[in-house]
């Protein structure tokens, strides 16, 4: 009996102790969960990314970069204004050499951001160094570099600035093109005034009387009066309206009419004389 009592009692502890040793374990357990989470000191798995926008600048040209957070929890990145964002390096006598500079103005932007910029996880900030036009005055190799709290990598960035292009310009002299029947002048325009439209008269045909015949005396006469009476008949105002279509302005200096409606004509235009021929159907076929 005293044995079965006994054996009783060591079960009884042993269970005590697993009892004790679990509730021991899963206090350490949970204690542990609370340090990681609550401690500063480290970061879970992730990492912290720096871009910037290009790899190549001209001298004065605006550089941004962003800051990636990649954890899974919030970081924080602390703002020095008015000392620059980024720690900054430039390459001389073959070594890197930090600079600095101050953002001055009082309206500057570094101002009006907070003492520690946070970034969600999975997302991003960027900025800027315009407040600090005096880290890249001189063209050279930079880099850009980043310190966060409790993480031990440091993201980098290297750019060039590069050196400023001559200009070199170069002046032409003015370009004529002559086209059929316009005249364009580049660049520069010729002003030029506009002659009033004259009134054109048909060429009359004067025959001089020689001393013939009565009968030849009468062919010449009738010969005239048939001209005469034709030129009559002929309107050129159609031939005026489709030449002057054309070339608004023209200052017509001669209009020749044939037997069978076409048109010879000379006229001056953007300083220039031309002569052409025109058919029955007021269309110019001939311009020199």
């Amino acid at each position: 009996m005293k044995e079965k009592i006994i054996k009783f009692a060591n079960r009884f502890h042993l269970l005590w102790v697993l009892f004790y040793m679990v509730l021991l374990g899963s206090t350490a357990t949970y204690a542990k969960h609370l340090y990681v989470q609550y401690d500063n000191d480290q970061l879970p798995n992730g990492e912290i990314e720096l871009l910037i926008n290009k790899e190549a600048y001209q001298l004065g040209e605006e550089i941004v970069f962003t800051v990636v957070n990649h954890f899974p929890t919030t970081v924080y990145v602390t703002n020095h204004c008015p000392d620059e964002p980024l720690h900054v390096f430039k390459w001389v006598n073959e070594g890197w050499t930090q600079i600095h500079d101050v953002a001055t103005e009082g309206n500057s932007e570094c101002y009006t951001q907070e003492r520690n910029v946070a970034i969600a996880p999975d997302s991003s900030r960027s900025y800027n160094f315009n407040d600090w036009q005096n880290l890249f005055s001189d063209p050279g190799v930079y880099r850009i570099a980043m310190e966060i709290d409790h993480y031990t990598d440091i993201p980098f960035q290297d750019f060039v600035i590069l050196e400023p292009q001559e200009v070199v310009q170069i002046k032409k002299d003015p370009t004529y093109v002559y086209v059929p029947a316009k005249i364009e002048v580049t660049p520069e325009v010729i002003e030029t005034e506009t002659p009033e439209p004259q009134t054109v008269i048909i060429e009359e045909v004067y025959y001089e009387e020689e001393d013939n015949s009565e009968e030849d005396n009468q062919y010449y006469a009738d010969e005239y009066e048939n001209e005469e009476e034709h030129a009559s008949t002929l309107d050129t105002a159609p031939y005026r309206d489709a030449l002057l279509k054309e070339y608004p302005g023209a200052n017509i200096t001669k209009l020749s009419l044939e037997d069978d409606g076409r048109a010879e004509f000379k006229f001056i235009y953007n300083g220039r004389e031309y002569e052409g021929k025109m058919n029955a159907s007021y269309v110019i076929v001939d311009i020199e």
